[in-house]
C-alpha cells in the first residue's frame, strides 16, 4: 500500500468512526426532541427470564426505533469511510452492491417506522394479551418486511443481469 493509499485508508476509518458518534449524538438528541425515543429506561429494574430459564435484571430496554437507528447509521458511516477509502462518491461498490445496501438501509427504515408505529399503540399496555399481539406484530413486521425487501433485490439483481448481458 502507497503512502497516500495508508493515508487515505487511516483518514476513511477516522470518518467513519467519527461521523458513527457525530450521526448518533446529533440522532438522539434529534429523537428525543421530537418524541420518539431509541431507548426505555425502566423507573424500576425488572427481572426478565431468558430463553435457558435464567433470570437477568433489566434498567431498559431499545424501542423498534433505536434497534433501526443504530443499525442505519452504521451503515451510513461505513459507506461514508469506504467512499473516502476509495476516492469516489461510490464508495467503490458495485451496482449489485449498491442495491443490496440500498435494499438493506431501506428495509431497516421500514422496520423502524413500523414498530415506532406499534411503539405508540401498545406502550404501556398492562394486558398480557396485548402485549402479546406486540410481540407477534413486530416478529411478524420484521419477517414481511424482510421478505419484501430480499424479493424486490433479488429482482432488481436479476434485472441488471440482463442488462449486463444484453
Amino acid at each position: 500500500m502507497k503512502k497516500t493509499g495508508k493515508i487515505r485508508f487511516l483518514g476513511a476509518w477516522i470518518l467513519g468512526i467519527a461521523s458513527f458518534f457525530l450521526f448518533s449524538v446529533s440522532g438522539n438528541f434529534l429523537m428525543d426532541k421530537i418524541g420518539v425515543p431509541l431507548y426505555m429506561r425502566f423507573s424500576d429494574p425488572v427481572w426478565v427470564m431468558d430463553y435457558d430459564g435464567n433470570y437477568e435484571e433489566k434498567f431498559g430496554e431499545a424501542t423498534g426505533a433505536g434497534l433501526a437507528f443504530y443499525p442505519l447509521i452504521l451503515m451510513v458511516s461505513a459507506r461514508l469511510g469506504m467512499a473516502v477509502n476509495a476516492g469516489k462518491i461510490g464508495g467503490g461498490v458495485s451496482k449489485k452492491g449498491n442495491i443490496q445496501f440500498f435494499t438493506a438501509a431501506l428495509g431497516v427504515t421500514l422496520y423502524g417506522i413500523w414498530n415506532t408505529i406499534l411503539f405508540s399503540i401498545f406502550h404501556g399496555t398492562e394486558s398480557g394479551f396485548l402485549s402479546v399481539i406486540w410481540g407477534v406484530a413486530k416478529w411478524a413486521s420484521f419477517y414481511v418486511i424482510f421478505f419484501l425487501c430480499l424479493s424486490w433485490s433479488n429482482k432488481k439483481i436479476k434485472e441488471l443481469k440482463n442488462e449486463t448481458m444484453e
